[in-house]
């Protein structure tokens, strides 16, 4: 009899140990269910916006007999520098898609609906984006 009164306390002892150690792992932030959830930030550092670098201006959208022409005026451009397309909306191919380009005009082969907004970039800086031009 005594034997199994042991037993019994020894198992309550534990018991009570477990859940300490189990309660103090929950407030320390060890054993809940967001500790092991991190966030991924992207690494743009070589990337800086603006700093006086001029957004392109005037976007047009221009039809050709076999697609379409994308030109923009970019103010005190210099050379060396490129230019980011980004179409916003179009046929599914181009949609989200972004081209990079040294010249002021890109030539696309679709005469479907597009939405563009350009950027200018020099030395690792980007300009901010053109206003968003569709054509028709």
């Amino acid at each position: 009899m005594r034997s199994r009164r042991k037993v019994v306390l020894a198992a309550g002892a534990l018991a009570v140990i477990v859940a300490t150690v189990v309660l103090l792992l929950l407030q320390a932030g060890g054993g809940g269910t967001d500790a092991d959830a991190t966030t991924t930030v992207p690494d743009t550092s070589p990337l800086v916006l603006g700093q006086s670098l001029g957004r392109p201006e005037t976007v047009r959208v221009t039809p050709l007999d076999d697609g379409q022409r994308i030109t923009w005026r970019a103010p005190a451009a210099e050379e060396g520098d490129r230019y980011q397309v980004l179409f916003t909306d179009g046929p599914s191919e181009l949609r989200g898609e972004a081209s990079l380009v040294d010249e002021r005009q890109l030539d696309i082969d679709t005469a479907e609906r597009v939405c563009v907004v350009v950027q200018a970039i020099r030395d690792g800086r980007v300009s901010e984006d053109s206003t968003e031009v569709c054509s028709r």
